[in-house]
């Protein structure tokens, strides 16, 4: 009876000793399925301050572009490259210069502007500003032969863009001689109106 209880104890404390060993494996699991909660936790709080930070930076980045550039900067960049494509074509030289921006706000601003200064007036009642549209103040420099510089005048009004041209002057850069034409340099200011 002895050995039967000895043998019942010692079947016992192996239960009790596996079951331990159990609870301890199940503590131990359970501890690393918690670190991972933690760090799946922080993980996410980082992903969720980075987003913020993102859509911080993108706002910046995009009131940064409209400072430097105006809200057209795709315009400009597209107005520009075809200029460029155009000159290449012919064969003339052209160099740009941005001279104004012509945005939405501006127009905005002024017409506000000259309500105020005509209040109540019947002008201000009919239009406060006569109709202006947002775009781009280029001063332009071509260089080339007269036929040419002709022939890049005519091309603007391919462009996908209401253009108006004003103040041009022509110099001449060298003399035509036999057989050869001569080069003339024409400058201008061109309004291209980018909004179609």
């Amino acid at each position: 009876m002895i050995a039967s209880t000895i043998g019942l104890l010692a079947f016992f404390g192996y239960v009790i000793y596996w079951l331990m060993g159990e609870i301890a494996s199940a503590q131990e699991r359970y501890l690393a399925k918690y670190r991972e909660l933690i760090a799946l936790e922080q993980k996410q709080e980082q992903v969720v301050s980075l987003q913020e930070k993102l859509a911080a930076t993108s706002e910046e980045r995009e009131a940064v572009m409209q400072t430097l550039t105006g809200p057209a900067y795709e315009d400009k960049q597209r107005l520009i490259i075809e200029f460029e494509e155009m000159a290449r074509a012919i064969g003339v030289q052209q160099s740009l210069e941005i001279i104004k921006d012509i945005t939405q706000e501006e127009i905005q601003q002024e017409k506000e502007q000259l309500a105020r200064s005509r209040r109540g007036s019947e002008e201000a009642r009919k239009a406060t500003v006569e109709e202006k549209f947002p775009g781009i103040v280029l001063g332009v420099s071509i260089t080339g032969e007269y036929t040419k510089i002709i022939e890049f005048l005519e091309t603007l009004r391919s462009l996908p863009y209401y253009t108006f041209i004003e103040g041009v002057s022509v110099s001449s850069v060298k003399r035509a001689q036999e057989g050869q034409p001569g080069i003339v340099t024409a400058s201008m200011e061109v309004t291209v109106f980018t909004r179609k």
